[in-house]
């Protein structure tokens, strides 16, 4: 409190995804207010929002979210929602510090629906997505490789 003024700072939440190897990096607002620039482009998100930055593209665009997604891995869930099957082995191995090896001509834009706990072992994680994918997984390692 200065002379009769008084600043409250209220809070802002949000999650910003921005790994190099991801085709965009996306932004997910749950409270308060949070631009982003990218270019000469420039958006401003509300809560409930995300924007989603392709730098191969260069396209900046901003969109009603789905926030329980965007923070489920606060809350100890791995989600996966439509995802291609290349990006759900790039979160695991992320998540699990592995590699990860196709079989040749392997298509890797499987799409994968589900959620597991960050807590699972790894051999648990892959076994989901054994049922979920419709691939084998085989760890040689620090290696998961994936096949038919």
């Amino acid at each position: 409190m200065i002379d009769g003024m008084k600043v409250q700072v209220l809070g802002t939440k949000f999650n910003v995804n921005a790994y190099s190897e991801e085709k965009q990096f996306t932004t997910a607002l749950l409270e308060g207010a949070v631009r982003v620039t990218a270019g000469n482009r420039q958006v401003t998100l509300k809560p409930g929002q995300e924007s989603a930055f392709s730098p191969k593209a260069g396209s900046l665009k901003q969109y009603e979210g789905d926030m329980e997604s965007a923070v489920a891995w606060k809350n100890g869930i791995i989600t996966f929602k439509n995802d291609e099957l290349s990006a759900v082995m790039r979160d695991l191995g992320r998540w699990y510090d592995v590699d990860v090896a196709y079989e040749p001509g392997l298509d890797k834009e499987i799409h994968v629906t589900g959620a597991m706990r960050k807590q699972e072992h790894l051999s648990q994680a892959l076994k989901i997505l054994e049922l979920t994918a419709g691939v084998h997984f085989t760890v040689e390692g620090r290696t998961v490789k994936v096949s038919r």
